[in-house]
């Protein structure tokens, strides 16, 4: 998940037990007048790789938005009290469509890259 995932985890090994992977889930916002309006929430995906699909209703919503659109895209770590920021960007929505609907961030905190399928 991060840019140097096996670097990471070979250093962590090295020094102890294999880490726990993190509670990944992902929340974007529609960045609209100064306010900011919560388009979608992931569920969480306990992984150094997470992905989310059709089989997490949470991942899939219907929203309609203009290309160009500002967008803030969230990367967080669910733990009990806080959730902890794996990383975040912000982007706008690609003005015209992508081979398969794909629109790649890449990379941005942690995060190596993080794919969002759209249907134009």
């Amino acid at each position: 998940f991060a840019r140097d995932l096996t670097g990471q985890l070979d250093v962590l090994v090295q020094s102890g037990d294999v880490p726990n992977p993190p509670d990944v889930y992902v929340r974007v916002f529609l960045l609209d007048g100064g306010g900011e309006e919560l388009l979608l929430e992931t569920g969480d995906d306990e992984s150094f790789d997470p992905r989310w699909g059709d089989e997490d209703p949470d991942a899939t919503v219907e929203h309609r938005l203009l290309p160009g659109a500002r967008l803030r895209v969230r990367v967080l770590d669910r733990d009990l009290v806080f959730d902890d920021p794996i990383g975040e960007v912000e982007a706008e929505l690609p003005p015209l469509p992508r081979p398969g609907g794909v629109w790649t961030l890449e990379p941005f905190g942690q995060v190596r890259r993080l794919v969002i399928r759209i249907d134009w």
